[in-house]
């Protein structure tokens, strides 16, 4: 049974991991950044060999601002222009890189990546001696439309932490009315589901590293891990009759879970007519479309109705 001390501790953990994820989230909304380094040749006193660079940089939001650095050769002048549509047949600004970074005006952005061309020059009344000069260049993304994203992450953080936090309490408080073969069971059901999404996190993670075209996003991660792991505590939860509530309202979560699963198989079947089943998804270096956890979900929910459906069954044989 958790003490009293023992729930505390794990509801501040839990405050303040997620206080440091949605820290590092806001830090990071809205913002892309992008460095690398040129050579540029001069012989003459003038630049040779020197086309410049064009850089497709992801764009955070629909409009932008640019932070545009160059350290390194304050003799050559580097001029960067940012050109509205990323296929170059828009309208462009441009920008002088300065050492302490030029911040240009609001860019209304088409799709979903910015082109970006470098043209250098050595900068008038400046004589530049002959050799190989390298400019370090810092190139940051701003949306200016951050301020709802970074409302909406605040919130989400808040209503996942307050749930959290309610149902550790409950289960804390739950624990006080359960017997102890009860509570053995619930910790079994509880293991298991732990350590499904154990395996899953492990196996996740290191083929994301070892794949150059990881095809899963973050968001499809988290979301397949732990609807498989439910689906794993629903099962040894109801077949160990861990639960009185599972058993109570059976009939109720068979139609629940059958409407989810309905739902989800029509939202795969849409986006298969649709032809976006390669469309990569909004987080990570994902490949696979966000069908692929509306797939997982609808078979996680089948399996559970059919649980429900197998259980009440053989409990009715016993009685019978």
């Amino acid at each position: 049974m958790n003490s009293k001390p023992s729930v505390f501790s794990v509801i501040v953990i839990t405050i303040i991991s997620m206080i440091f994820i949605t820290s590092i989230v806001i830090g990071s909304q809205g913002k892309t950044k992008m460095n690398y380094t040129a050579e540029v040749k001069v012989e003459n006193g003038a630049l040779t060999g020197d086309s410049g660079q064009s850089i497709y940089m992801t764009a955070p939001g629909e409009e932008c601002t640019f932070e545009v650095t160059a350290e390194g050769a304050p003799e050559i002048s580097s001029t960067i222009m940012i050109y509205k549509d990323s296929t170059a047949k828009d309208s462009y600004i441009s920008v002088e890189a300065s050492e302490k970074g030029t911040v240009s005006e609001a860019v209304k952005l088409t799709g979903d990546a910015a082109l970006l061309q470098v043209v250098r020059s050595v900068k008038a009344g400046t004589t530049v001696q002959d050799g190989t000069y390298k400019i370090d260049y810092t190139i940051r993304a701003v949306s200016t439309g951050r301020g709802g994203k970074i409302l909406l992450t605040v919130l989400l953080a808040v209503v996942l932490t307050i749930l959290g936090v309610v149902v550790i309490n409950h289960e804390n408080n739950k624990a006080r009315t359960c017997t102890k073969k009860q509570m053995r069971l619930r910790g079994k059901a509880y293991t298991n589901a732990f350590m499904v999404m154990f395996v899953l996190g492990l196996a996740f993670g290191f083929l994301s590293g070892i794949t150059e075209q990881f095809p899963f996003s973050i968001f499809q991660v988290e979301l397949i891990a732990f609807l498989i792991s439910a689906t794993v505590f629903l099962i040894t939860a109801d077949r160990s009759r861990a639960f009185r509530s599972i058993r109570r309202k059976r009939g109720t979560l068979v139609v629940v879970f059958a409407i989810i699963a309905g739902v989800n198989l029509f939202a795969v079947l849409l986006s298969l007519i649709m032809k976006n089943t390669a469309a990569a998804s909004f987080t990570g270096t994902g490949v696979i479309g966000n069908w692929i956890v509306n797939l997982v979900a609808a078979v996680c929910f089948f399996v559970m109705m059919l649980e429900l459906l197998m259980q009440d069954a053989r409990e009715q044989a016993e009685r019978g």
